[in-house]
């Protein structure tokens, strides 16, 4: 199949809420608040089969501080708040298709460091994210709410204009259990890499 990107105007919202909420089932979804802001001070793409212009996956880029989303930006940071694909055509790569042009759309804007959360719990997002150059650098124990609530996240950050030159002396593996069950939290997981991270750890690599 051929696809295309292309950049989300207002007609689309209503699209792209649909779409991710469908992406990420029982978990936290955008609003249509945080969607509107989104394309105020940022940008959504939308990946769409060539053929019939089905919506198959969708991403969010914002590149200033709004209050609905709990992170402040620095002046040279875009903020990548989210990216869905649609059930059917998960894990096969499409992803990375919009993660690039994320990195893309960054770098044009002037930006040179890309920053995301995540869950601990969550493989192929944190996969695709260490594929394309990201690093875990801090644990954000309460960023939507308490662990035990799945409120927890990972804050991932990138530099969008050099190669950093990384040097692993000190090498530590934290087993996780990732979404073993329907929104379960791995809490032990979630202790470690929290001490790790506040100890000067990084995260390079992820497998399964």
């Amino acid at each position: 199949m051929e696809f295309q990107i292309r950049t989300a105007d207002w007609n689309d919202l209503v699209h792209v809420k649909r779409l991710d909420d469908l992406a990420f089932g029982e978990h936290q979804g955008i609003t249509m608040n945080e969607l509107e802001k989104l394309l105020e001070h940022g940008a959504i793409f939308m990946l769409l089969e060539r053929s019939n212009g089905r919506l198959i996956g969708e991403s969010q880029v914002l590149l200033r501080t709004i209050p609905e989303i709990p992170h402040q930006l620095s002046p040279d940071e875009a903020y990548y708040y989210g990216t869905g694909i649609h059930p059917d055509y998960q894990g096969n790569g499409y992803g990375g298709l919009l993660a690039d042009k994320q990195d893309e759309f960054a770098i044009r804007e002037g930006k040179r460091v890309a920053r995301l959360t995540l869950r601990v719990e969550n493989y192929p997002s944190m996969k695709l994210r260490i594929d394309k150059g990201f690093l875990i650098v801090e644990y954000l124990p309460e960023f939507y709410g308490p662990a035990e609530l799945d409120g927890a996240r990972l804050l991932m950050a990138k530099q969008l204009l050099e190669e950093p030159i990384l040097h692993w002396k000190d090498i530590v593996e934290v087993p996780v259990q990732f979404f073993n069950a329907k929104g379960a939290v791995d809490l032990k997981a979630h202790v470690q890499v929290q001490q790790l991270l506040a100890d000067g750890y990084n995260v390079f690599s992820i497998t399964r």
